[in-house]
């Protein structure tokens, strides 16, 4: 079965003159413009929005499809696609410090980011994305995590809590922030494996 977002048909025509008025059809409606699109800018923005946009938060999985609109035509999905992410606060689940889902999503925000205003500052994005920690703690998948903020695939993460966990993920996430070569992050992570709280923290 078809998804939502797409159309499949066709049209058995009994004879080449209807087959002939079928395709002339078919060019004019090619060639004719939405009326969507002859709208102004504000007002379409409105229209895109109504579409696109839910009040619940959105949960980023593997499977999350986009909104059906975005594939109706390409200059619609160019106008409502910017929208759609700005509107929307999603909620990533990093399990056991496994962040490549949450830096694969961010990579595609900032490519969308990129398309609607060259050089926008990640900042601006950083506050839609809310990101849980969820499952077992995995002490090489934090050092991945981390590599990640260094090599700026993810933005550095502001820890609201101060309970033992989140202050060791703050503590590595500041020196990943702060060291300026890969031989600095590398000794710097190793050195922090002595700290008492981050062997605790290990053996939860």
């Amino acid at each position: 079965m078809a998804d939502d977002h797409e159309s499949v048909g066709s049209i058995d025509c009994e004879d080449e003159a209807l087959s002939e008025k079928a395709q002339g059809l078919t060019e004019a409606n090619a060639k004719t413009e939405s009326r969507v699109l002859r709208l102004p800018l504000e007002l379409r923005a409105m229209i895109y929005g109504y579409q696109v946009m839910e009040d619940a938060p959105v949960v980023i999985t593997r499977v999350l499809k986009q909104p059906s609109l975005l594939f109706t035509r390409r200059q619609i999905r160019h106008g409502a696609l910017p929208i759609c992410y700005e509107g929307y606060h999603f909620t990533i689940q990093v399990v056991g410090c496994d962040a490549t889902l949450y830096r694969d999503f961010w990579a595609h925000l900032q490519e969308v980011s990129a398309k609607k205003n060259a050089g926008r500052d990640q900042a601006i994005w950083k506050d839609i994305v809310v990101v849980k920690l969820v499952g077992q703690n995995n002490w090489q998948n934090l050092l991945n995590w981390a590599a990640m903020v260094y090599l700026k695939e993810l933005p550095k993460i502001v820890w609201p809590l101060d309970d033992t966990k989140t202050a060791v993920l703050r503590l590595v996430m500041e020196i990943a922030s702060r060291a300026t070569l890969q031989d600095d992050l590398d000794g710097m992570l190793r050195s922090v494996i002595a700290v008492d709280s981050l062997a605790i923290w290990r053996r939860v």
